[in-house]
């Protein structure tokens, strides 16, 4: 397989394997990992004497990992907030380790994400704390929603510092849309405390009402993704309602015409739960409103 991808794609140096991602591993015990790690790195060292493995750190074997040199290892550190909590060992290994975003699982299109959790630049803080961070980059699974949270990745890959999204933000705007005025400022300062805050959800485990398996009140819509709006949705109309207030000025930029199109849709699907949450109310009464089911049932077909 090796010789094969050189002969038609030549040799980078750089070989990504995972053994036994989010697996089990049919044997736990010290001496079979460390022998499977072993393994690989002589595979990999006999086949090319420059190479280095690449490897996830998502669910990595500690044993693997300790039994493949320093200088024979490069580990993507994918998600740090969590790899500090659940590995933290991957932080003080002193193996080499490119830091960076895992913002979607999937190509999901709610809008969500830490913009400022983001900003406060991973690389810069694990540099910080002794890391041997040599790098940042991207991980995710899709990037076709959230323009804003990629626009600034691929700024933070760059960045010697953190970034005062307040002030970034402005810059943003100007670029994305041809101009700065105090409406579009208002209306993504309202993003900002809504669906791009900090606090109260994971990021890539957000999703939509509309999108779960028929339920009374779906809770979930997949393995990892949440119905439960985990921000004010008025306050979120209000972002919207600013936005739309500039229509007919912004007619012809197509940024502004794909983000008006999102937060509509983001609104929508707000909307559906928080009915979903009067039905249920309605649907488990002592005797059934069955005048307001049938007008929520409406507003949800409308929807």
């Amino acid at each position: 397989y090796l010789k094969k991808t050189e002969e038609l794609l030549g040799n980078c140096h750089f070989f990504a394997c995972d053994p036994f991602h989010e697996g089990v591993p049919p044997k736990i015990t010290k001496e079979y990992l460390s022998a499977v790690g072993s393994a690989i790195n002589k595979m990999y060292e006999d086949f090319d004497s420059e190479s280095t493995w690449v490897m996830q750190g998502w669910t990595p074997q500690r044993f693997i990992v300790e039994a493949v040199p320093k200088n024979r290892l490069l580990i993507l550190d994918l998600d740090s907030d969590r790899t500090a909590k659940i590995y933290r060992w991957i932080h003080t290994s002193g193996y080499s380790i490119v830091t960076g975003m895992l913002h979607n699982f999937g190509g999901k299109n709610a809008m969500q994400g830490h913009l400022k959790g983001n900003g406060k630049n991973n690389y810069y803080r694990l540099k910080a704390r002794g890391v041997n961070v040599v790098g940042t980059g991207m991980f995710m699974e899709g990037v076709e929603q959230n323009p804003v949270i990629y626009d600034l990745q691929f700024n933070m890959l760059t960045a010697e510092k953190p970034v005062d999204i307040d002030i970034w933000l402005k810059d943003y705007i100007r670029r994305r849309y041809g101009t700065v005025n105090g409406t579009l400022v208002s209306a993504w300062s309202l993003l900002l405390e809504t669906c791009y805050c900090e606090d109260g959800y994971e990021e890539n485990r957000v999703g939509s009402c509309l999108a779960a398996r028929p339920n009374l009140m779906p809770k979930m819509t997949g393995p990892c993704c949440y119905t439960k709006p985990y921000y004010d949705t008025d306050k979120f109309e209000r972002a919207v309602r600013l936005f739309c207030s500039l229509s007919e000025e912004l007619k012809d930029v197509e940024a502004y015409q794909y983000d008006l199109c999102d937060m509509l849709r983001q609104a929508l699907s707000n909307r559906f739960y928080n009915n979903q949450l009067l039905y249920k109310k309605a649907y488990r009464r002592p005797v059934r409103d069955k005048k307001m089911l049938k007008a929520i049932s409406q507003a949800q077909l409308e929807l």
